[in-house]
Formats: structure tokens, C-alpha cells, sequence
């Protein structure tokens, strides 16, 4: 049985609250006192020979085109996700100047889901960034869709609406500006029996995924933020979660249909990974998408009456262990 995850969803809330996500988001602050002359001389004539020349203030310098605080950035929306049970719409966006940062009220997505708001950007890369951000409709009904408006250092406001003309998601669209070729897979030790013999006890890590993010050209990567956890909703009892890679897990055995224990125990095992991403000081949470959709392993532990020993299988088709709980499903970004 195919089960979608929605673990994604619950680490995103849970980093939300446990790691101050909103304070690493905010935009830096800060003022310039300094004022200049209202009219400034510059004499173009060639020096004579021994004389002084004075260079005009750099804030009097003319700017380029296209660079530095004049700049445009220009949202625009990618897709939606019709195969999500929560629709996410993806944006993206060109910054026509340099990497930048802008004030939270610069950046701001209206009729979004408010545990995606803290992946909409205010730190901005150059270039074409896509797709830079997904976020859920508040209405699930999908009434109005998500709009983001930019205000951009060019003092221009721009806005992305999704409507019914947004075509759906496909990997092409989805296709990232940011090359990545990392590979996260689950590792997982051997299971032991617990002490009292009622359940097992094994541990799984998150491989491929090294310690710093990656990032769009013009940001500095910082360490990867990752939560692991047994796909359950924070607030049902028995659920776990970690913070980082490695997942320690205790499971019972299973019941049979007449309430005594079976020789089998089953998890599921899903990963959120999220990149951090910094300019002048000021960092970015960034979900990767890709291979990152998808991180999730239905585990069974059981002991084959031909050996008598645990076995740890991830094969739905394992025939040593019957009854593993489905892998994969459907786009599990955070959602």
C-alpha cells in the first residue's frame, strides 16, 4: 500500500518552533546617517603636473544599469502541484542585481499556508532562481490561490499571482537553477531485541547529504538543518523525531488478530532536509526539492521461523518478512 508522507509537513512546523526560524530569516537591519552634499563639482579637466586631484565621494558615482540597489527583482510563479494533497504552488524569481537582502515587508506572500511562510525568500541570489519557494493555499479549496509581492530594491513592487491559468508541476518545470547532485538514502544497523523482549531497538542514518547546504551562485552555503522522524503527526502518541541524520528507534511487536504479540515490527522512517543560506550576515532557509521530495523507508523487522534470528528488510517483496509497511508515495515537500 503506497503511503504518502506527510512527516514534511510536521518537521517543517516543528523547526519552526524549536529552532527559531523566523529570527535566522529576518532581514538585517541597519541605517546609513551619513548624508551628501546636494550638489557635488568634479573637475574633468586633465591635472597639471604636480597637482592635486580630489576623487568624488563614492556615493556620487553614477550607478550601472542593472547592478547594486537600483536593481529589479521579478517574481513569477512556476506551477502548481495538482498530485499534492495540499497543492503547492512553486515560485521563482530574477534579481537583475547583485545578491541582496530585503526587509520582511518586501517580501510577502498573501492566501499562503502560514507553516510555509518562513521558506518565502528575503535573501535574494542573482540571476534566475527556480524554483525559489513552494507554499500551500490557505483555502484548500483552492478559492484564491497564493500571490507573492516583491518589493525590490529598484523601489518597484511586483506581484505573481497563481490562478487556474497556473499549468500543473511537471520535472521539467520543476527543474532547479541550482545544481545539486546529492543522493539522500537511509542507512540502517542491525535490530536488536529490547530488554524485556517486547519490541526491537535499530538505528537509521541519512546519508548522501553532506554538512553544508548548497546554495544559488552569490549566497554562502551554511550546515544543512535535518529533522528525521516516524512520519506520525507531532500530536498522536508515539510519535518521534530527531533533530539531525541518525534516528534511534524502539518498536514493539506487533499484535496478532488475537492480541498476543507477533514476531514483527514495523516503522516508517522519513527526513526533512532544509539548506541554509547566507548574505551580508543575514540566512535563508531553503527547501532543495528534487531527491529531497521523496525521503522515506517503511521498515519491517520480523524473525523468519528459519532462522530464528531478526531480520531488518526494506523490500516490500522480502520473502523472509511479510507485511512491510509501503515505501514512496507521492511529492513529499514540505507541506
Amino acid at each position: 500500500m503506497k503511503q504518502t508522507v506527510e512527516s514534511n509537513r510536521h518537521a517543517r512546523k516543528r523547526l519552526m518552533l524549536t529552532l527559531g526560524v523566523v529570527g535566522l530569516v529576518m532581514s538585517a537591519c541597519g541605517s546609513d546617517d551619513s548624508k551628501s552634499s546636494d550638489t557635488t563639482t568634479v573637475d574633468t579637466a586633465a591635472p597639471t603636473t604636480g597637482a592635486s586631484t580630489t576623487e568624488p565621494p563614492a556615493e556620487s558615482l553614477p550607478e550601472l544599469p542593472g547592478t547594486g540597489a537600483g536593481a529589479a527583482i521579478v517574481p513569477s510563479v512556476v506551477c502548481i502541484d495538482m498530485d499534492s494533497l495540499t497543492r503547492e504552488v512553486a515560485f521563482a524569481y530574477v534579481n537583475e542585481g547583485d545578491a541582496v537582502v530585503l526587509g520582511a515587508d518586501d517580501s510577502t506572500v498573501e492566501n499562503g499556508e502560514e507553516a510555509d511562510l518562513f521558506l518565502v525568500p528575503t535573501v535574494f541570489a542573482p540571476g534566475t532562481v527556480s524554483p525559489a519557494f513552494f507554499v500551500s493555499p490557505t483555502d484548500m479549496n483552492e478559492v484564491t490561490l497564493p500571490a507573492w509581492t516583491v518589493v525590490g530594491p529598484d523601489g518597484e513592487t511586483r506581484t505573481a499571482q497563481a490562478d487556474a491559468s497556473t499549468p500543473e508541476c511537471t520535472d521539467e518545470l520543476l527543474a532547479s537553477t541550482t545544481p545539486d547532485d546529492r543522493q539522500p538514502a537511509f542507512t540502517f544497523s542491525s535490530p536488536v531485541l529490547t530488554a524485556d523482549g517486547t519490541g526491537v531497538e535499530f538505528t537509521s542514518e541519512l546519508v548522501g547529504v553532506p554538512e553544508l547546504s548548497v546554495c544559488p551562485e552569490g549566497l554562502t552555503a551554511e550546515p544543512v538543518l535535518i529533522v528525521t522522524d516516524n512520519g506520525a503527526d507531532p500530536s498522536m502518541e508515539g510519535y518521534m523525531s530527531f533533530d539531525g541524520p541518525v534516528g534511534e528507534w524502539t518498536r514493539p511487536f506487533l499484535p496478532d488478530t488475537g492480541g498476543g504479540p507477533t514476531n514483527e515490527a514495523v516503522a516508517g522512517i522519513a527526513a526533512t532536509v532544509f539548506d541554509q543560506c547566507s548574505f551580508d550576515g543575514t540566512t535563508q532557509i531553503i527547501w532543495p526539492g528534487g531527491a529531497f521530495e521523496e525521503i522515506y523507508d517503511g521498515v519491517l523487522v520480523c524473525v523468519p521461523e528459519s532462522t530464528s534470528e531478526l531480520v531488518l528488510s526494506t523490500d516490500e517483496d522480502d520473502p523472509s518478512c511479510s507485511g512491510i509497511p509501503g515505501t514512496g508515495g507521492g511529492r513529499t515537500r514540505p507541506a
